[in-house]
């Protein structure tokens, strides 16, 4: 049943963009030496107009030392928008299931390539976002 579920959304639904839609980069006072943790938390919100469907990624990394001394925190957001082909098979719990699993295919690569890009700008040890990551929690939030 979940994947006919999966296979009606992608029907209904048209990618129209992936735009960065804001992101902070803040330095803690460790300093750079091992690498230590990172953690990482993914919060999806959905928007819907008429025929006009935009998800929030919102991602927090905290990146720690060996000393569990912060070196950094970097807050990044994704917007997905996507255009309502068939707005009458839209129910909300096929777009909020779209929103838990098939959106992160779309958004992923953007988010690991940012993080790669922007770890190795800061001189820390470049961090890699596994392509499909079951590491960290998304939240889904519905339409507002």
């Amino acid at each position: 049943m979940a994947k006919s579920q999966q296979m009606v959304v992608s029907d209904i639904l048209e990618l129209q963009a992936i735009v960065l839609d804001e992101c902070a980069v803040k330095r803690g006072e460790g300093e750079v030496s091992e690498p230590g943790s990172v953690d990482s938390s993914i919060e999806v919100q959905s928007f819907r107009e008429d025929d006009d469907l935009q998800y929030v990624v919102k991602t927090s990394h905290t990146f720690q030392n060996e000393n569990n001394e912060l070196i950094v925190t970097i807050d990044v957001s994704f917007a997905a928008l996507y255009q309502v082909k068939d707005a009458e098979r839209a129910t909300e719990s096929h777009l909020r299931r779209f929103g838990e699993t098939r959106l992160m295919l779309h958004v992923i690569p953007f988010l690991r390539e940012f993080l790669a890009n922007m770890t190795n700008r800061l001189g820390i040890p470049t961090f890699y976002l596994p392509l499909l990551s079951r590491a960290v929690d998304v939240e889904t939030k519905g339409a507002s």
